[in-house]
């Protein structure tokens, strides 16, 4: 369905399609915006778990590994923390950069996107359940020297949730954007 004036001057806008001529498009606040927070809050979570973990078997045993195993938990969650809260702090608007018509996908190239973004979100999801698992694990038997070992794993992680929430954001951010192509009445 299109709408617009009349005449030559008329400027046809599609209703809940592309941006075409005459299309002012002022989209709200991109849910994309968030989910740099939304996975670092996820790991911060992960490491605050595996603290707790440690904190229940430094009460049973009082050991060097054990003492390491919290400070290196606590340390990563209050960085996740630090973190969080510094992503998600509300910051000035910058300008938006003028947006270059895109080139129309095939639907292979859209399928194979799809099946490779499948994947990949698999992938983190389950890379970063065994990692905080391990973590988990090994504050509670103590093993000092896996939870250091984990460090770096946890650090793709987190750049693996990165990417699967920028991927969801980018997904949901046209269900949430303000399209102004009609005029509402006065």
């Amino acid at each position: 369905m299109y709408v617009g004036g009349s005449g030559h001057h008329r400027a046809l806008t599609r209703i809940g399609g592309p941006a075409t001529v005459g299309n002012v498009n002022t989209p709200g606040t991109p849910v994309s915006k968030y989910a740099g927070a939304v996975a670092t809050g996820v790991w911060t979570l992960g490491w605050i778990i595996g603290a707790a973990h440690a904190v229940q078997h430094v009460k049973t045993a009082s050991n060097p590994a054990v003492m390491l195993n919290l400070f290196v938990t606590f340390a990563c969650a209050a960085l996740g923390g630090i973190m969080t809260y510094r992503i998600a702090r509300p910051r000035p608007e910058l300008p938006q950069a003028e947006k270059k018509p895109e080139a129309e996908e095939t639907w292979l190239r859209r399928l194979t996107g799809w099946i490779g973004l499948l994947v990949w979100c698999a992938v983190a999801v389950i890379w970063n359940l065994s990692v905080f698992r391990v973590v988990a694990r090994s504050a509670t038997d103590g093993q000092a020297w896996v939870v250091l070992l984990l460090l770096p794993f946890s650090v793709i992680g987190w750049f693996l949730l990165n990417l699967l929430c920028v991927s969801i954001g980018v997904i949901l951010d046209p269900l949430f954007a303000r399209d102004e192509t009609v005029k509402r009445w006065p």
